[in-house]
């Protein structure tokens, strides 16, 4: 959910969303090419 009211803050919001998901979404894939198939929590679970 997007909160903001104002139109810039509304669009650095999406963009770091749009942007965070694709990085999430490269490093999945990265690591399922090298024969690692772990969920997104498992991993971030793990880097804790």
């Amino acid at each position: 959910m997007v909160s903001h009211r104002k139109e810039n803050r509304v669009d650095g919001h999406l963009w770091i969303t749009i942007l965070a998901y694709t990085l999430i979404q490269d490093i999945l894939y990265r690591l399922r090419s090298k024969g690692i198939t772990h969920s997104w929590d498992t991993i971030r679970t793990q880097l804790k």
